[in-house]
Order: structure tokens, then C-alpha cells, then sequence
């Protein structure tokens, strides 16, 4: 029975994807002995540059920081993401190219193979600079399936 002053409950559920993930406060890594500000350091951290990329993680993972989980959550995924795309990208384009010298049939399944690894590294490209951003914004962002792996290893 619902009292007069009481609103009835509807029985719907929340909608919360309208909601932006947490903003991250200001804060400072130290990399260096010089201060940056950790979020642009966890936007280096997913440049789309391997090499970069892959060196920008190891510094914030190692370095001391104001959010300190948050910064090696990110470093962490960042580098899990970089490496597991990059060898993806050489073992394909190893098949792809092994497959090239193959008359008729190896020709058409190499191109085709080589085109999808470039179709990947465009997509990988944008992943990466949007990640950058949004982490540059200082948004929370989590890869689906990865950030499982990444939060219990950051544990």
C-alpha cells in the first residue's frame, strides 16, 4: 500500500549509459625528477607509436604518482594493448606476405590477408588516439575484456 506522501516505484531499470565514466583529479607523475601531469602522461602512454608507446607505459608504470593506481591501471593496459597488436599485426603480415609469391591462390589470399592488416592498424590507429584523448581528458577508460586482465594484474 503506497501512503499518501509516499511515490509509487516503478519497476524499471536504471539507463546509465548516458553517464560519463569518472573524471580523474589533477595529479603529478614524477618521471625523471621532473613533475608531469599524469594525465598527460597516460595520453603519451597510448601514442599509436609502438616503440613510444611502449616505452611512455614502462616509465609511468615505474614512476611514482599522485594516483598511483589509476596511472599504472593505464600503463599497464596501454602496454598490454600495444604489444598484443603489434605481434597480431607481425604474424599476419608474415602469413600475408609468405603467401604472396604463391601463384593465383597465394597471390589473392596475400593481398587480401595484407589488406585486412592495414585495415587493423587503421583501426588500432584511431583506438589508440582516441584513448590518448580521453585520457588526456582524464576520463577512466576501460577496454572491455582486457581491463579485466589488467585490473587483476595491477592488484
Amino acid at each position: 500500500m503506497v501512503q499518501p506522501d509516499e511515490k509509487p516505484r516503478l519497476n524499471k531499470e536504471i539507463d546509465n549509459s548516458d553517464i560519463d565514466p569518472p573524471v580523474m583529479s589533477p595529479s603529478r607523475t614524477i618521471i625523471f625528477d621532473k613533475p608531469i601531469a599524469t594525465n598527460l602522461a597516460l595520453a603519451i602512454c597510448y601514442a599509436p607509436l609502438p616503440l613510444v608507446g611502449i616505452a611512455a607505459s614502462v616509465l609511468v608504470y615505474m614512476s611514482p604518482s599522485d594516483n598511483a593506481r589509476l596511472a599504472k591501471f593505464h600503463a599497464v593496459q596501454s602496454l598490454a594493448l600495444t604489444v598484443g597488436f603489434t605481434i597480431i599485426s607481425m604474424v599476419v603480415g608474415g602469413i600475408g606476405s609468405t603467401l604472396l609469391p604463391i601463384p593465383i591462390i597465394g597471390g589473392v589470399l596475400g593481398t587480401l590477408i595484407l589488406l585486412v592488416n592495414m585495415l587493423a592498424s587503421l583501426g588500432y590507429l584511431a583506438l589508440s588516439v582516441a584513448l590518448a584523448y580521453k585520457a588526456y581528458q582524464g576520463k577512466d577508460v576501460r577496454l572491455p575484456y582486457l581491463s579485466q586482465y589488467v585490473e587483476a594484474f595491477v592488484k
